[in-house]
């Protein structure tokens, strides 16, 4: 929302801005960028985090085919940034790519959660399918849970090469001192999302259960999407 221009400006009311506002002070974007790259990093190293123990105790993979699907997975974070770049230099902008592709790594969080929900029973079901349906063991929808790891990595591909130049594009000549000292801020998020989800994502598996570990990280980038997404203040 603090990224378009405001009613009553030159351009359209809800343009994008093509320009940094002039002003002294922090533009008005700063936060929303700096949160949406933290949930962002949270989601992704603890995903990073899970992966091969759930691989491994709660789809029964041997070792060796957890760690080929975790480098996979990997492998597809670091590709898809080369279609992001692209994509947002020649059709869609940055702000927009950033947009649309949140979009799409909080479908693939809601495709991972909805994979390991618990299935209720069928009426005059025996106990051992009630507890077959119950345990979470294995995904309830092997699809969605392959879709969600997919549309991670493609979500991933759009803000990673984007975020950091937004970032920089929001100032001008007169607010240049504050760019070494906001970019460090947005390392610090990188780096504390990093760090917290590390340790709070295993947590989430083991006491709350996937659907829960996978379903967190998607709530918080939905947040901080929604934050970037609200119309503008007033000037």
């Amino acid at each position: 929302g603090v990224f378009r221009t405001y009613p009553g400006a030159s351009a359209a009311a809800g343009a994008f801005r093509t320009y940094p506002l002039n002003r002294r002070t922090l533009p008005p974007g700063i936060p929303y960028i700096i949160v949406n790259e933290g949930a962002e990093r949270f989601s992704y190293y603890g995903m990073k985090a899970i992966l091969v123990i759930f691989f491994t105790h709660d789809l029964g993979m041997s070792d060796a085919l957890a760690r080929e699907y975790y480098h996979a997975f990997t492998a597809a974070c670091y590709f898809f940034p080369l279609c992001g770049a692209l994509l947002a230099e020649t059709v869609l902008g940055k702000y927009r790519t950033i947009m649309y592709f949140s979009y799409v790594y909080c479908g693939g969080h809601l495709a991972l959660s909805l994979s390991q929900a618990p299935h209720a029973p069928s009426a005059g079901a025996s106990a051992a399918a009630a507890a077959a349906a119950a345990a979470p063991s294995s995904p309830q929808m092997p699809f969605l849970f392959g879709l969600g790891l997919l549309l991670i990595a493609v979500g991933a591909g759009g803000i990673k090469p984007c975020v950091s130049a937004v970032l920089g594009d929001q100032f001008c000549a007169a607010n240049q001192p504050l760019l070494a000292p906001t970019f460090a801020a947005f390392y610090l998020a990188i780096n504390a999302g990093a760090f917290l989800s590390t340790l709070a994502t295993p947590a989430l598996l083991e006491h709350a259960g996937p659907h829960v570990a996978f379903g967190v990280p998607g709530l918080l980038m939905a947040a901080s999407t929604l934050a970037m997404w609200l119309p503008p203040p007033p000037p």
